[in-house]
């Protein structure tokens, strides 16, 4: 794909959504299974930063916390391609993953998306971030059909 209006193009045909586009703010979010929220950022126009709050009250100054997400982020043992990080304002934690889109094939874009999901989900869960659990359990492995359904 050669900038992220076609990819996002390509997305929207994928998922049924022939309107899905950016807005004037070069953001979109995708509904999955009706409550995990995944916003898409236009970085430029080869890039783009796939990205999603996660739902946990958790003191994002508790020194624990920061080395479980240095620990998941270790090699994307915890997250695949994507990492884990805190708000600026440090209150909430992230999962978001930039992607180039210059050598994207839209097989690429879906295994992209739905390995993002499936952490996201996973982070999402209700103890991942309560504690160091998430990491020490590791992600569950999950087949090549993704299950879970998209809305814009």
């Amino acid at each position: 794909m050669h900038d992220v209006h076609q990819t996002i193009e390509v997305l929207g045909t994928a998922l049924g959504l022939e309107d899905l586009q950016f807005d004037a703010d070069g953001n979109l979010t995708l509904a999955i299974d009706g409550d995990l929220l995944i916003n898409i950022h236009k970085h430029d126009t080869t890039t783009f930063e796939i990205w999603t709050a996660l739902r946990s009250n958790v003191d994002t100054r508790d020194p624990s916390l920061l080395a479980s997400l240095l620990i998941a982020n270790h090699l994307g043992e915890g997250t695949g391609a994507s990492r884990l990080a805190l708000t600026p304002d440090r209150s909430g934690v992230v999962l978001c993953v930039r992607l180039s889109v210059e050598d994207l094939s839209e097989r690429g874009l879906e295994r992209h998306l739905a390995d993002f999901i499936r952490h996201a989900t996973f982070w999402n869960s209700p103890h991942s971030l309560s504690s160091s659990a998430g990491v020490n359990a590791g992600m569950p492995v999950g087949g090549d059909e993704p299950s879970f359904m998209i809305r814009a």
